[in-house]
């Protein structure tokens, strides 16, 4: 799979991640020092993550780093790569 194909699928993660919460773009970059164009550019799949924001974006969901990376529950859009389970 491609690096892009991977940032997009990250970045619809943290949205999803988001939005259950109800929070705003602007809201989760006050209350946890994001700068707002890069979270913006974190969910429109955009930008390599480092470990540390991984870590910061888990803090934030109150999650474990590995909870970002779980695709199942993303619905396909047109255009969007998909992990394949192993059979």
């Amino acid at each position: 799979m491609k690096d892009e194909a991977v940032f997009k699928l990250v970045g619809e993660r943290v949205r999803q991640l988001r939005r259950e919460r109800g929070w705003t773009q602007d809201e989760i970059s006050r209350r946890f020092g994001f700068n707002y164009k890069h979270y913006q550019r974190i969910e429109q799949g955009q930008q390599n993550l480092e470990l540390a924001t991984l870590n910061k974006l888990a803090t934030a969901f109150e999650i474990p780093i590995a909870e970002l990376l779980v695709f199942d529950s993303l619905r396909p859009k047109k255009g969007t790569a998909r992990i394949k389970k192993p059979t």
